[in-house]
């Protein structure tokens, strides 16, 4: 799967399918360097290292720096930054490692591979492999393996440089959008770049606005009511006629700095809470809401979980539902489930099914806003249920 391929259908950041979508091209990543290190493990597997290593190339460590003092020492390494000819001393290295193991020439894989049971251990097997080829691209640098191994993530884990392309800025703002408190790794990870290059576009992208302040304060009606006069204000649309509004980038950059949080934090809770709360006017029950979308899904135009157009499904509910609220409400429920996204979607269907019986929980509800007379939100409420289907 390729990611331009991908891309071509993202014509809306708030679409949750464009974030699955690259929730399953980060598994394929994923698949392919757990292929590259079982390979590593296969062809250099306990090949002990048998060439002389100056003493600050023998630490078992590749992530923690060689704090040692080595004026006394005769032989020292540098610590300036890495030259042409060392660059190029590595790049031989790796393709005579290639040769002599049989292996495939994609460094990639091991730059970005991940104990899954974050076992830092250098005696297991996955990081002797490492620990070796590290040293073997050492072999002849005066250079530590810590050094060695922070280029060799650099140079090959993230080599892609320059300024981002138009379907790069697409891939950050759906991720940002959806994985917020993750983005930073998961984009670094999809489009082969550095964390610091991509920290450094989030920040033009939200004009400095940092998103660890929208981890950390909680949403509460005062909140609310301030995202919502600020939208009424800069759209100059009334209350009821926000319900129908498709809001313009330039409109949210205007809220965000109203409120100081990115506009994508506050593009994620109007679409998947307040919206729904304003316009829908009665008390949602969770439970119901899901037992919809698992009937509705049951199509043979339907084969995975990506299948799904949530736009679609809006149909079938009242007016004042997005999309985002009725995604995020059945994805809770079947997110659990092994491989959802790509697994057939009957076997889908029937874990939610099985998940909403057996849970004995209360039945969650989402109470509904109106906006009073002193222009403050408040909660109201309703007897009548969810209209059933």
């Amino acid at each position: 799967m390729d990611l331009d391929d991908i891309t071509a259908g993202f014509d809306d950041v708030t679409d949750p399918t464009c974030m699955e979508m690259l929730m399953i091209y980060l598994e394929q990543l994923e698949q392919d360097d757990e292929n590259f290190m079982e390979l590593l493990l296969e062809k250099v597997g306990e090949i002990p290292i048998t060439w002389y290593q100056p003493w600050y190339q023998e630490s078992i460590c590749l992530t923690r720096p060689l704090n040692h003092n080595q004026e006394s020492k005769s032989e020292k390494f540098r610590t300036d930054s890495f030259t042409k000819m060392e660059k190029e001393h590595i790049e031989k290295k790796w393709k005579s490692l290639r040769k002599k193991f049989n292996l495939p020439d994609t460094p990639i894989c091991l730059a970005r591979w991940r104990n899954r049971n974050k076992c830092r251990n250098p005696v297991t097997p996955e990081e002797q492999v490492r620990h070796f080829v590290i040293a073997y691209l050492a072999r002849g640098l005066e250079r530590n393996l810590y050094q060695v191994y922070q280029f060799y993530l650099s140079h090959y884990g993230a080599p892609v440089r320059g300024p981002f392309s138009v379907n790069e800025e697409k891939i950050i703002e759906v991720v940002f959008q959806h994985k917020p408190s993750k983005a930073v790794c998961y984009l670094s990870r999809i489009l082969g770049r550095e964390p610091r290059g991509i920290h450094r576009r989030l920040q033009i992208l939200n004009k400095g606005v940092k998103e660890n302040k929208d981890r950390t304060s909680k949403w509460n009606l005062s909140l609310a009511t301030q995202l919502v006069k600020s939208l009424m204000c800069h759209s100059e649309k009334s209350l009821e006629d926000l319900k129908y509004e498709r809001f313009d980038k330039s409109i949210w950059l205007k809220v965000q700095d109203d409120l100081g949080r990115t506009y994508t934090s506050l593009q994620r809770f109007w679409y998947t809470f307040l919206h729904v709360q304003l316009f829908v006017k009665y008390d949602i029950k969770l439970k119901q809401v899901r037992k919809v979308v698992l009937k509705k899904i049951r199509s043979p135009s339907i084969q995975v979980w990506t299948d799904i157009r949530w736009k679609e499904l809006l149909k079938h509910f009242p007016d004042g539902f997005t999309h985002m609220f009725v995604y995020h409400a059945t994805q809770k429920l079947v997110s659990s489930y092994k491989n959802y996204k790509t697994a057939p979607i009957e076997e889908v269907i029937q874990y939610g099914l099985n998940e909403l019986k057996t849970k004995v929980s209360k039945s969650k509800r989402l109470k509904t806003l109106t906006m009073n007379k002193e222009g403050m939100l408040e909660v109201i409420e309703y007897d009548n249920d969810m209209h059933k289907e």
